[in-house]
C-alpha cells in the first residue's frame, strides 16, 4: 500500500538544530515540476554519517493520488525558527575566500572595507550573520569577487611579474645576429 509513505532525506550536520520529529517538511519532485508534497518528520535517525557529516530524517507523507514512487528523489525544504532579531544577509553577499567569510561594508566616507564574519544558519538564499556585522550597516550585496579583485590590486599595487611600461618591440630581421 503506497498511500501512505516515508521519504528519507539527509540534513547537513549544522542544520539539526532547526529540524526535529514534527518539523514540516515541503517537499518536490523532480518527476512532478510544480507538485508540492507536504509532510511531517517522523524520525530523526540517531547517528550521523562520518564522511558526508549528514544525519538522516525520515518525513511521513500523504500519497492519495499514488503519484510518488519508491526510488524517486525530492528535493526537501523544512519550516525552521532560526530566531528572532537576527542580521541576516544575501548569500550572495558573502565572499567565503576558504579560510573566511567576509563582506565588503561600505563606511559613511564611501569607502568599501572588507570584514570578517562568522556565519550561522541558511534559509533559503539568506544566511544568517552570528558575528561581525551590526544592524543597519551598509553591505555589498553582489560583485563581491570584482570587489575584492579590485581591493587585492589597489593594496598590491603593480601586478608582480609585470611591466606595465612601453610594450617591447619586436627586432628586426636585420638585427638579427646570423650564425654561419
Amino acid at each position: 500500500d503506497l498511500r501512505d509513505l516515508w521519504i528519507e532525506g539527509e540534513l547537513f550536520e549544522q542544520d539539526l538544530q532547526h529540524v526535529n520529529v514534527g518539523s514540516m517538511a515541503h517537499m518536490g519532485v523532480s518527476a512532478y515540476p510544480g507538485l508540492h508534497v507536504m509532510g511531517r518528520v517522523s524520525f530523526v535517525y540517531p547517528t550521523l554519517d562520518p564522511a558526508t557529516r549528514t544525519n538522516k530524517v525520515r518525513i511521513s507523507v500523504a500519497n492519495r493520488d499514488l503519484r510518488l514512487k519508491p526510488g524517486m528523489f525530492a528535493t526537501i525544504h523544512f519550516d525552521a525558527v532560526v530566531g528572532e532579531d537576527i542580521i541576516a544577509v544575501p548569500t550572495e553577499a558573502v565572499l567565503a575566500t576558504g579560510e573566511r567569510n567576509l563582506v565588503f561594508v561600505r563606511l559613511a566616507d564611501g569607502m568599501l572595507y572588507n570584514r570578517e564574519v562568522t556565519l550561522g544558519a541558511r534559509a533559503g538564499d539568506n544566511i544568517h550573520v552570528i558575528s561581525g556585522l551590526s544592524e543597519g550597516e551598509v553591505i555589498v550585496v553582489s560583485a563581491n569577487f570584482l570587489v575584492d579583485a579590485e581591493s587585492r590590486l589597489a593594496s598590491a599595487g603593480a601586478m608582480a611579474g609585470m611591466d606595465h611600461g612601453e610594450p617591447p618591440t619586436t627586432p628586426s630581421p636585420s638585427s638579427e645576429h646570423q650564425h654561419d
